[in-house]
């Protein structure tokens, strides 16, 4: 997901630690925080959440997931997520959240 922000000349702060992105989430100004759902050092919701109450912003969270169930999705809106994505995320969908930012 990384290059298809990147084919759109956008500026990426790529962090794989969970609580390190959190830490980055909510201390740096990003227009749009993209994280998976399922992750293993700290659960997407809490994150999304944690990131939701943290910053004050319009600041847009996105989701992914390789789940594709519609009850991921409605949690990971009820913890404050804008959109979520299936994996593989396609160009289309990165053109889309640029142009609505």
């Amino acid at each position: 997901m990384q290059r298809q922000f990147e084919f759109y000349c956008c500026r990426v702060t790529a962090e794989a630690d969970p609580r390190a992105a959190f830490e980055l989430a909510t201390t740096q100004d990003f227009d749009v925080v993209v994280c998976d759902w399922q992750m293993s050092k700290m659960p997407g919701n809490a994150f999304v959440r944690g990131v939701r109450d943290a910053v004050e912003s319009d600041r847009r969270i996105v989701v992914v997931s390789a789940s594709d169930s519609d009850e991921s999705e409605a949690e990971a809106r009820a913890a404050g997520a804008d959109d979520f994505f299936d994996k593989p995320v396609h160009r289309e969908d990165v053109r889309r959240l640029i142009k609505e930012c």
